[in-house]
């Protein structure tokens, strides 16, 4: 059980490093994700459980596509619950509604910060603002892992 927490640990801390640093997750670190996820399956639950790890990773491209198309997720952000996915299987949808809330939460709060910024600041001009959603994704899986759902 060792092994299955320190992969999904290492693919979070990665990929919120990576998000942080360049506002984009690599292809090949949820490529990654989700094949480990896969082997972790095949290897300690059987051949017969990877097909719940394949629906896993299907169940948030499906269900976050249309979130995608107006541009309100990355494509990166669903590709690292794909990978998520691979190792929670069916419980993505638990992780998904976790991480959904506290995106919400921190989205509220950096337009608050900012908001206060402008108000100090007195620049009253329109600027985007955009969030690094791997963050709430990395709690929203630990507070998955952990029991918080």
């Amino acid at each position: 059980m060792i092994i299955y927490y320190v992969f999904i640990i290492s693919l979070l801390v990665t990929a919120i490093y990576f998000d942080l640093k360049t506002f984009h997750i690599p292809n090949f670190l949820n490529l990654c994700g989700c094949g480990l996820g896969c082997i972790y399956t095949l290897i300690f639950q059987g051949i017969y459980q990877v097909k719940a790890s394949l629906l896993g990773m299907i169940i948030p491209v499906v269900l976050l596509f249309i979130f995608f198309i107006f541009k309100l997720i990355g494509a990166g952000d669903i590709k690292l619950l794909a990978a998520i996915g691979a190792f929670v299987q069916a419980d993505i949808f638990k992780v998904i509604i976790i991480a959904m809330f506290l995106t919400a939460v921190y989205g509220i709060g950096v337009v608050l910060f900012k908001l206060a910024k402008l108000i100090i600041h007195n620049q009253w001009t329109y600027k985007t603002t955009c969030i690094h959603m791997s963050i709430p994704i990395g709690v929203a899986t630990c507070i998955f892992l952990i029991g918080g759902m």
